[in-house]
């Protein structure tokens, strides 16, 4: 049920949040796909296995963030098997991306990108993708998870 309100307040909500100057831009709309990907993940891995945080490494930064890194949260992204490819975010997107017409030999280097992102924690590119400027998302993957609250608000 929780899934199900979750998938109904978002998708209504998503396009109005990603929308700059009246257009979404599909290097923002691929960041975020792929931040709430990745937190809808670290979200399921522990609900569904409490005890799994002895397995990962815990990053705090600054801002009392916390941040998740290790083998049982990269296992819910990428497979290791063809039988849990169904499963995984990164089969999903590449999928979609084939799909769309890109080439195998185009798909982006996951060590590298695993490593990037890594690189960037606590830095002025953390949760920015590693492309050129010009492809750059309007938003980093924070901002693209956190709600931005109205004007009056502010």
């Amino acid at each position: 049920m929780a899934c199900n309100f979750a998938l109904g307040h978002l998708y209504p909500n998503l396009r109005t949040r990603l929308t700059v100057d009246g257009r979404i831009y599909a290097e923002t709309y691929i960041s975020a796909v792929g931040a709430i990907a990745g937190y809808a993940a670290q979200r399921t891995l522990f609900a569904a296995h409490p005890s799994v945080i002895c397995g990962l490494h815990e990053v705090r930064l600054v801002s009392v963030e916390r941040l998740w890194f290790g083998d049982p949260l990269n296992d819910m992204l990428v497979p290791k098997t063809d039988a849990e490819a169904n499963r995984c975010v990164w089969s999903q997107a590449v999928g979609g991306a084939v799909n769309a017409g890109i080439t195998l030999q185009q798909l982006p280097n996951l060590d590298e990108m695993f490593v990037h992102v890594a690189s960037t924690i606590g830095g002025a590119n953390e949760g920015k993708p590693s492309v050129p400027t010009q492809h750059q998302a309007h938003l980093s993957a924070r901002d693209l998870l956190i709600p931005r609250r109205p004007k009056s608000d502010r």
